[in-house]
């Protein structure tokens, strides 16, 4: 799947596009940012470490989504990577590491960006406050980050996708509800 496949995908849900090449599209939502790489190969084996991750925005990146046609070996190979540099450079990168298959882009890209979504909601915005008592910490009311109906190419229907989070205790969750 092309990158510009991704980047209208992306656009579609909302973010806005920050920087685009043509293996890479780096895009953000409110103070989310996600970086979408589709690898031309299937292994990182001469890749310096720091260039890789300055080149695919890791050091600024909340997410990383992966779209190729064997996404777990490269997930895999980039979180060797984010070893080394934590080992030999002292530095953390943090960055949620998602998984698409080319071959089921479209479905996969749908689940892709609500776990991106999820995975920080916080950064999306202030959120809306009128959420039911956090079943974890029942201190405070959930705040819905996110919410958007969109055409569900899994479900094939209409689908709500809802990002909350509670401020008191940081419980993330992404409801997938069928309209």
């Amino acid at each position: 799947m092309s990158c510009q496949k991704v980047e209208e995908y992306v656009a579609g849900r909302g973010f806005r596009i920050v920087e685009r090449k043509s293996d890479l599209v780096y895009a953000a939502l409110g103070d989310l940012y996600v970086s979408f790489w589709c690898p031309e190969k299937s292994h990182i084996f001469d890749a310096d470490p720091l260039e890789l991750a300055d080149y695919l925005k890791l050091f600024n990146s909340d997410a990383l989504v992966v779209v190729a046609y064997r996404p777990y070996l490269v997930i895999d190979e980039l979180q060797s990577v984010a070893d080394r540099i934590n080992r030999w450079y002292g530095r953390d990168l943090g960055v949620k590491l998602i998984g698409v298959n080319a071959a089921d882009a479209e479905e996969g890209l749908e689940e892709a960006v609500g776990r991106a979504m999820a995975f920080r909601p916080f950064k999306i915005g202030r959120g809306l406050g009128d959420g039911d008592l956090c079943p974890n910490c029942a201190k405070a009311r959930m705040r819905i980050y996110a919410s958007e109906r969109v055409f569900s190419a899994k479900y094939r229907s209409l689908v709500s996708y809802v990002v909350m989070g509670c401020p008191s205790c940081g419980l993330r969750i992404l409801r997938i509800e069928l309209t």
